[in-house]
C-alpha cells in the first residue's frame, strides 16, 4: 500500500503543479500534499518518502515495460529522448601553440558530448584558427547517421548547410545565433514574429 501511495502522491503533485517541473519541484509538492492525500486515502504511512530515495525509486522503473502498459491501456508511448541530445564543441589543447614561431593558437579537437551521461568521444581535429573547426563538424553531420540524434553547438556551427544537413538527415538542432550573423538572425526574428 505503501508504493502505491507514494505513486498515487507523485501523480497528484505533478498534476497540481502550477510549477515548471523537476523532481525538487515535484517532491516539494509531494511533502505539501502528503498528509492531505494520506488522510482522504485513509492511509497510515509516517513520512513522506525523502528526495533521495524518490530518485532512486525512479531509477527502478522498468521503461520497457511502462510503455508497453503504457500503450495497451493508452494507446500511447513516451519516448526517451534525453539520451540521444548531444553537443558538439572544440577544445584546445594546452600546451599546444608554438610561442617561438609566433603561433597564437594551438591543436585542437572537437568533441561531441552525450547530455545524459557527459560522455564525450573526439569527431576531429585541427590546427590553427577557430574557423578551422567548421569544417570538422561539417563533414561529421555529412558522413554520420545522425537520424533521431539532437545536437546543441555555439553560433560558430549555425549555418544554413549545417542545420540543412541536420534536418535533411532527420536530426535536431539547437543552435545559437549572434548578432554578426545578420541575416539568419533576421529571418528567424521574422519566424518569431509570424508564429
Amino acid at each position: 500500500h505503501e508504493l502505491a501511495f507514494i505513486v498515487v502522491l507523485f501523480l497528484t503533485s505533478i498534476l497540481r503543479s502550477d510549477k515548471l517541473l523537476n523532481l525538487s519541484v515535484i517532491h516539494r509538492a509531494m511533502l505539501d500534499d502528503f498528509e492531505k492525500l494520506a488522510h482522504i486515502l485513509g492511509i497510515k504511512v509516517a513520512k513522506c518518502i525523502s528526495y533521495s530515495q524518490l530518485k532512486r525509486l525512479l531509477q527502478l522503473i522498468d521503461y520497457e515495460q511502462f510503455n508497453t502498459m503504457n500503450e495497451l491501456y493508452f494507446s500511447f508511448i513516451i519516448k526517451k529522448d534525453a539520451e540521444k541530445w548531444f553537443s558538439v564543441d572544440g577544445k584546445e589543447l594546452c600546451g599546444t601553440i608554438d610561442g617561438v614561431s609566433g603561433a597564437k593558437r594551438g591543436l585542437s579537437i572537437v568533441n561531441l558530448t552525450r547530455h545524459q551521461s557527459r560522455q564525450s568521444i573526439i569527431i576531429g581535429h585541427y590546427d590553427g584558427s577557430k574557423a578551422s573547426e567548421k569544417p570538422v563538424v561539417r563533414d561529421y553531420f555529412e558522413e554520420t547517421d545522425i537520424r533521431g540524434q539532437k545536437f546543441t553547438f555555439d553560433a560558430l556551427h549555425t549555418s544554413k548547410e549545417n542545420l540543412a544537413t541536420i534536418a535533411n538527415k532527420n536530426g535536431v538542432y539547437l543552435a545559437q545565433l549572434k548578432a554578426n550573423q545578420k541575416e539568419m538572425l533576421e529571418e528567424c526574428e521574422l519566424v518569431n514574429k509570424h508564429f
